[in-house]
């Protein structure tokens, strides 16, 4: 087990992914920052909202930003925070699948959970073979 890790990850469309995970903070904390070409996406999961900020359309230095409330409460990361609903919410989009209904945005395919769990192994082998890259093949 590792105390840090920075993983960089190339995806085909060009698009570029890091992960940085420090362990061992006074404060469990978790964080997303997705940047774009029209703006980002940021947000802390124990508060339980995120961000988007939009790059105004006519004036590069204004921005409009817009906060999104998720409205989760209770127990975010304890004992029994399970993901801040989304084991719960996991476990809820399963049972839809199989019986048939709308999955919800959520639900990924098996290719995408393959893939992203690959990619998760490969991070480990790259550590353990002083960073070499490693390539997801599916």
């Amino acid at each position: 087990m590792v105390d840090h890790q920075s993983v960089l990850v190339n995806f085909e469309s060009g698009a570029t992914g890091t992960h940085n995970l420090v362990g061992g903070n006074s404060a469990s904390l978790r964080r997303i920052h997705i940047t774009g070409t029209k703006g980002e996406i940021y947000g802390n999961f124990e508060e339980s909202k995120f961000y988007v900020s939009k790059i105004h359309p006519t004036t590069t230095d204004e921005k409009i930003v817009e906060e999104v409330d998720l409205n989760v409460t209770g127990d975010m990361v304890g004992a029994y925070g399970g993901h801040g609903g989304g084991d719960e919410r996991l476990a809820a989009d399963f049972v839809s699948f199989v019986r048939g209904e709308k999955p919800s945005l959520a639900c990924t395919s098996i290719f995408d959970s393959v893939a992203g769990h690959l990619c998760v192994y490969l991070a480990d082998k790259s550590r353990e073979n002083n960073g070499m890259p490693q390539e997801v093949i599916l």
